[in-house]
């Protein structure tokens, strides 16, 4: 099938590519690699990575990443591109839907094997990257209208600079140019980029929206037990019960999505950059932000076998290319059904995209989120395992989530006075719950009533006086 739709293409308009494949997606395997190396060096990064011919999705999903540790905990189960579009302005040019699968050459050293290299850190180059420096005006009127693809390397280069991991792609469909980079940062930071560029044709002098699709499948120390929290400067914090399409409104709202495991409170932080509140706005017409082509900025769904895309293949010059979250169009599935999503395990969506104008193939649009890890992910695996509580139990509270009230049960193994307490989100204190003295083998039970507070994550503090224990409530209304 991808075969027969390159093959279509690129008759319909005559576009050669500039180096035949060869990264052959039949017979290559992820490839696992860690940052830091050496002997006796914990690494901080474990993962493993596919090239875009090999990546998965219906269309191929451009540089994939899977089996993402922090710490040697569990981050992303896979991250990837799997839905791509472009929208013109234009009735003749209209809107495709990209493939993600067909490497294109671009500058990298230290070709290892097949598909990857160990490039000298700084020295990576994609046609995004090189732009303008790479193109010319071939019309004589004044600006670039043409792009070269620089250097002779296909598959994935790996950077390894002394704070941070970078791993780098280049592929095409037609005449576009896209490159994808994730890098991994020493403090747990990640920053996924996609950058666009074309080699310019007759649909690129006209003004045109692109979007990329980012498919985050968390498996925050594990792949059960997650939930999203949606918070901003404009409403309070909302925890989500079911699927859901959510948008991120106005810049200065802050909005922020935090997937986080139940047990451990670890989590990561989905943040908008600055890039990407930028689009999608229309630059002849100025309509808004959210119109019949961009519906959502974020999707939050459960995790489906199977399920990495909305069923949608490459589809070229049509009205209907725009991603359809809820099965509409020409989707043959959905992927917002209203399942639960609390305690499970979330696959997030998130939306990036670039408005390019008119005549600009020379210019280089990078976007992506900012995701920023939340809880201590410091300490080793080992450690934690040994670290069991001494001195008391305290139970997970029933029932969790809780729209009214929950109950809290704790023990003690010496009688001591103790207290239980009740912060918010931010860290402010709520309310004392309990203050008293506790009988060593007793188990206290204590109501905690919600009806006064807003929905949120709450945490619940043990503290007597040889010990301090927590665990986390959520109020749902």
């Amino acid at each position: 099938m991808r075969i027969l739709c390159t093959a279509l293409l690129l008759g319909l308009f005559a576009v050669p590519y500039a180096h035949a494949q060869s990264c052959n997606p039949d017979t290559f395997d992820p490839i696992a690699i860690a940052w830091p190396e050496g002997d006796g060096v914990d690494p901080v990064w474990e993962l493993s990575f596919l090239p875009p011919s090999s990546s998965t999705g219906i269309v191929g999903s451009g540089l994939e990443v899977r089996d993402v540790r922090f710490n040697g905990r569990e981050v992303l189960k896979r991250g990837h591109v799997p839905i791509l579009n472009v929208k013109y302005e234009n009735a003749s040019c209209d809107c495709y839907r990209d493939w993600n699968y067909t490497d294109q050459i671009f500058e990298a050293d230290n070709s290892v094997s097949t598909c990857y290299a160990e490039a000298t850190p700084g020295t990576v180059q994609t046609m995004c990257d090189a732009a303008p420096t790479n193109c010319v005006d071939t019309n004589s009127d004044g600006e670039p209208d043409s792009c070269n693809d620089v250097g002779s390397f296909e598959g994935v280069a790996v950077e390894r600079f002394d704070d941070r991991l970078v791993l780098s792609t280049q592929y095409s469909a037609g005449w576009y140019r896209y490159s994808a980079r994730w890098t991994f940062f020493e403090d747990g930071t990640i920053h996924p980029r996609f950058g666009f560029t074309s080699t310019g044709s007759t649909c690129t002098q006209n003004p045109r929206r692109h979007h990329a699709y980012w498919r985050l499948d968390f498996d925050i120390e594990g792949n059960a037990n997650d939930y999203v929290l949606e918070q901003s400067s404009i409403a309070e914090d909302m925890v989500f019960e079911t699927e859901t399409r959510r948008t991120w409104g106005d810049p200065d709202d802050g909005i922020a999505w935090t997937i986080a495991d139940v047990v451990t409170e670890r989590g990561y932080t989905v943040a908008p950059s600055a890039a990407d509140y930028l689009t999608p706005v229309n630059p002849m017409t100025g309509i808004p932000a959210i119109d019949e082509f961009a519906r959502e900025d974020a999707v939050i769904a459960r995790y489906k076998p199977g399920e990495l895309d909305d069923g949608i293949g490459f589809a070229g010059s049509t009205p209907n290319c725009d991603a359809e979250f809820e099965g509409d169009g020409n989707a043959t599935r959905a992927i917002v059904n209203g399942d639960n999503v609390y305690n499970q395990d979330i696959v997030f969506w998130y939306r990036s995209g670039v408005t390019k104008e008119d005549i600009d193939p020379g210019t280089c649009y990078v976007v992506g989120p900012v995701l920023t890890p939340v809880g201590d992910w410091g300490q080793s695996v080992a450690a934690e395992d040994d670290a069991t509580p001494t001195g008391y139990t305290l139970e997970d509270a029933y029932p969790n989530p809780f729209d009214q009230s929950t109950t809290i049960r704790f023990s003690v193994e010496e009688t001591q006075q103790v207290t239980l307490v009740l912060y918010d989100a931010a860290g402010r204190l709520i309310r004392t719950l309990y203050d008293g003295t506790a009988t060593a083998g007793t188990l206290e039970s204590v109501v905690m009533q919600g009806a006064d507070l807003p929905s949120g994550i709450y945490t619940v503090r043990l503290e007597g006086k040889s010990f301090v224990g927590s665990t986390r409530v959520v109020l749902l209304k």
